[in-house]
């Protein structure tokens, strides 16, 4: 069966938070296989069979929304300085001397770098709050956290249509083969998931 796919991204490209090239070759590959592609618009209404754009009126049969991270309730309410709506840490993870937080409650940032707020980060960073946690009950130095995924530099894989995906590492972009990225993809997602099925 056969859809008519439009995506509205109110930025002036798809994929604003990664360089300009990934942009342009995810485009291409959406514009392939038919995908309408609408930037530098914003979304104002959805109406039944239609969505409202400060463009005119896009009819559909069906919605789905993708509005990015925001902070969760418990994280609004909380009351700890917080930068952009999520909780402030130092390097060490640390909101002051008995909390920490991390993961998409926290907003990291060290040496000009803000991590992504992805699950790889999240995971490093729960790994490097255990450790210092035991180090405070050693009375040890804690050590700093180093960022390995930034918005700058992201480590992301970026799935696409009829199982392809493409690699973002760093500066580097993998855009080939894209089936057996996305194979690896979903391997590296079911690890993920099934270390913390246990």
């Amino acid at each position: 069966e056969e859809f008519d796919v439009t995506l509205i991204e109110r930025m002036n490209r798809i994929l604003p938070m990664f360089d300009p090239k990934v942009s342009d070759f995810v485009k291409e590959i959406l514009e392939k296989e038919g995908v309408k592609l609408q930037t530098s618009c914003t979304v104002t209404e959805v109406e039944e069979g239609c969505v409202v754009t400060d463009k005119g009126k896009i009819e559909c049969d069906m919605v789905i929304w993708c509005a990015g991270l925001k902070p969760s309730d418990f994280v609004s309410k909380v009351n700890l300085p917080k930068i952009n709506g999520w909780i402030a840490v130092d390097e060490y993870l640390r909101v002051n001397h008995n909390i920490f937080a991390i993961g998409d409650n926290s907003f990291v940032k060290i040496n000009k770098k803000i991590a992504t707020k992805t699950a790889l980060e999240a995971e490093l960073q729960a790994k490097h709050v255990a450790d210092n946690i035991k180090r405070l009950l050693n009375n040890q130095k804690l050590k700093k956290y180093k960022i390995k995924s930034s918005l700058d530099e992201p480590i992301a894989f970026i799935p696409l249509a009829k199982g392809r995906a493409i690699l973002v590492y760093h500066k580097l972009v993998v855009t080939r083969p894209l089936a057996l990225l996305y194979r690896i993809k979903k391997y590296i997602v079911r690890r993920f998931i099934d270390k913390y099925k246990k």
